[in-house]
């Protein structure tokens, strides 16, 4: 699964540099999301996060998105919430 390999990269790399950190927790955005219309339900994704407060976070605002149909609308959708939450860090970071 490809998001167990994202949120164990993101709780123990720490995140050296902010770009980086940014770079990865969009990466795990647009995974949830993916995650989300693959069948992945949101217990399984939170669960997943084993106690990350970041991730959860991240987990719960993924499953709190509009729920779509096709397959072009869900492309669009996790690009738009990686890129969303990319913006975010960068701010966070003082990257932005």
């Amino acid at each position: 699964m490809h998001i167990i390999v994202l949120v164990t990269s993101l709780i123990f790399s720490g995140g050296t540099i902010a770009g980086d950190y940014c770079n990865s927790l969009s990466t795990l955005a647009e995974s949830v999301v993916d995650g989300r219309y693959r069948g992945i339900t949101m217990r399984q994704a939170y669960d997943l996060a084993e106690g990350n407060s970041m991730i959860q976070a991240v987990v719960r605002d993924a499953y709190d998105l509009t729920y779509f149909h096709t397959e072009k609308m869900q492309e669009r959708q996790a690009q738009n919430f990686s890129d969303q939450m990319f913006a975010m860090c960068l701010e966070e970071t003082n990257e932005g």
